[in-house]
């Protein structure tokens, strides 16, 4: 898993590098000045909510309640354990790219303060994406309702989408920084599911071993 991440952070750096000293990305400019030229009161506070359920205080106390839950219920940590690993090794790739790539946010107004970090890539969007995925496979794993799985798959798709257009829309981040955000979130979900079903893979195998044995 850590060979993993270290790989994840490596390819975000080199697609970084790409998109900061090789080539822009062509049409970028034009979907932020589009979006700044037709900014709404009803879409600026749309946008700002859309926006706070990824600010880190958000994500950081959901997680934690969800873990608190999902141990309560489960009477087991691997699920708690996952999505805290899933959302923490976003958090952390994303700051590591940032030390780095140095990217200046849209030439538009800006919606939000802008924090002292570059716009590459989206940690909102990674944010997000790595905790609806981490829950919608939590549910894909321990839910007896397929409603219940469908919906947060529902969820998993259309939130960190609707949190990747706001970050646009409100002049904080690039189209690029945004797409590379929810791949961070989606690729450290991924790594840490898999590595999570080869640990209890591993962990069968010793337990079938013992049983061989003994019998």
């Amino acid at each position: 898993m850590l060979a993993a991440y270290a790989l994840t952070w490596a390819a975000l750096v080199g697609i970084g590098l790409l998109v900061t000293r090789v080539a822009t990305l062509p049409g970028e400019r034009g979907i932020e000045h589009g979006l700044a030229d037709h900014r709404t009161g009803t879409w600026n506070t749309i946008t700002h909510w859309i926006t706070l359920t990824a600010e880190t205080p958000t994500v950081i106390a959901a997680v934690a309640v969800i873990a608190i839950v999902l141990r309560w219920r489960l009477r087991r940590w691997r699920e708690p354990l996952f999505l805290v690993f899933s959302v923490s090794a976003q958090a952390l790739i994303f700051l590591l790219v940032q030390v780095l790539i140095e990217r200046d946010r849209p030439d538009v107004p800006h919606l939000d303060a802008s924090p002292p970090t570059s716009s590459f890539p989206s940690g909102h969007t990674g944010a997000s994406a790595a905790l609806w995925l981490s829950l919608a496979a939590v549910a894909a794993m321990t839910a007896a309702r397929p409603w219940v799985r469908r919906a947060l798959v529902v969820c998993a798709v259309a939130i960190p989408l609707a949190v990747a257009c706001a970050r646009v829309y409100r002049g904080m981040h690039h189209p690029s920084d945004v797409a590379v955000g929810a791949l961070n979130g989606l690729t450290c979900m991924t790594i840490t599911y898999q590595g999570m079903r080869r640990r209890d893979s591993e962990a069968g195998a010793r337990a079938r071993g013992r049983q061989h044995v003994h019998a």
